[in-house]
């Protein structure tokens, strides 16, 4: 009982108190380290539970999962809930980890793609720099140059790596190296002629060794980097794709697992090799979800006119929704996984305009709910540790991006 009181008493001081360690040592007339060993025991024996309140998109467990299984110094997942925003949050990410992790004398090396360009430009944006002071950085390229058409604007032309590299050298105030070779070239002799020189074998050797390399995944469909940059002719670009092409990183084609398409692409290819260690597998890793939500209106309409063809309205809306979703990885014995439940509350207006073109149909354009919205997420992981989050949002912002176009039929 006695050595109860004095556990209670050096945890009421440490978490309740807020008092250091060594505070309370000096308090309690002994060491540093009984205080320690107190509140170790503390913990171990369940005087002490320690809850954390994770923001409502946290993925701090998945991460650590990931990092577990496969030996990563740090993963970092981009979560949203509007998915046309994914992009703009993972390069925001991407620009944080590089400022956090840059060091002199290190050695970046970028690939091309929307995604990083967004990255340079929050890292054009970001108020540390102000504080960075770093000496002998280098960014090079990890694969040879684009020559984008005189036309383009240079918004389009900075997607591209030879162009990346030299904002990112000036943000930094670092070296840039080119690899001054087309990236696509005509076949097995030219690249060859041109892997030869001593100045682009240089820049190979420096984006082979790179302390960070940032590459983006690109799709391979009409819209990507490959046929947007003319870098190949059409009839190549769908014979990849019959041959099971998905995807591509460093301009190297991938299926949808990431095994690399070999085939005679690869000859005309100026790029650094991919190596075989370079497939993701998350087989193991699994997330799962489901919501249900249920909304009830009440609409107020306003005639534009005499003819009553037009219409102004205001929708009050009231949403709720629920939903329950699990994320795990592993197998076996090294099996883990985090069980959560969202509930949302959602109360607002959407205004619009009506167009009736007969008197049982109308077009409708409405922008998005602007009013109030409550969210509560509480998560088990392992059935053990649990935290939770309640958030609460009010927006009054008319977003152009959010309207919505539809038709009504009334009966």
């Amino acid at each position: 009982m006695r050595e109860e009181r004095f556990i209670i008493k050096v945890v009421e001081m440490h978490y309740k108190q807020g008092m250091s360690q060594q505070e309370i040592g000096k308090r309690l007339n002994v060491s540093r380290t009984t205080i320690s060993r107190i509140l170790a025991q503390a913990r171990r024996e369940g005087y002490v539970q320690i809850k954390i309140n994770y923001p409502e998109d946290a993925t701090v467990s998945l991460e650590k999962q990931l990092e577990e299984k496969y030996g990563l110094k740090e993963a970092v997942i981009a979560s949203v809930q509007n998915k046309d925003e994914l992009a703009d949050e993972i390069a925001f990410y991407a620009s944080d980890y590089l400022l956090r992790t840059l060091k002199n004398h290190m050695t970046i090396a970028l690939t091309r793609g929307v995604t990083l360009q967004n990255m340079v430009e929050y890292l054009g944006n970001d108020v540390r720099l102000k504080f960075l002071k770093t000496d002998d950085v280098n960014v090079v390229p990890l694969m040879a140059a684009t020559n984008i058409s005189v036309s383009k604007d240079k918004g389009y032309r900075m997607a591209y790596s030879n162009y990346l590299i030299e904002e990112v050298a000036r943000i930094f105030h670092a070296n840039s190296y080119q690899m001054l070779a087309p990236q696509y070239v005509s076949g097995t002799e030219a690249k060859q002629y041109f892997m030869q020189e001593d100045s682009i074998k240089e820049v190979f050797d420096l984006a082979k060794n790179a302390d960070i390399a940032v590459a983006g995944i690109g799709t391979l469909n009409h819209n990507s980097a490959l046929i947007n940059a003319e870098l190949i002719p059409m009839e190549e670009f769908e014979r990849l794709q019959k041959m099971g092409g998905t995807g591509e990183i460093l301009s190297h084609v991938v299926d949808n697992e990431g095994n690399l398409i070999k085939d005679r692409f690869e000859d005309h290819l100026i790029s650094l090799d991919l190596d075989d260690d370079i497939n993701f597998d998350i087989s193991d890793v699994n997330y799962l979800e489901h919501t249900f939500s249920a909304t009830g209106f009440v609409r107020t309409y306003m005639p534009i006119g005499s003819s009553k063809i037009f219409g102004l309205f205001n929708e009050a809306r009231v949403t709720y929704g629920y939903g329950q979703g699990k994320n795990s990885s592993g197998t076996d014995t090294d099996y883990t996984g985090t069980y959560q439940t969202i509930q949302n509350l959602q109360i607002g207006m959407a205004p619009g305009l009506t167009a009736f073109i007969t008197n049982f149909a109308a077009v409708e354009v409405s922008v998005g709910v602007l009013g109030f919205n409550m969210k509560w997420t509480d998560q088990t992981t392992d059935q053990i540790d649990k935290g939770s989050r309640r958030s609460s949002s009010a927006n009054f912002k008319i977003d152009l991006f959010s309207i919505n176009l539809g038709m009504n039929f009334y009966f």
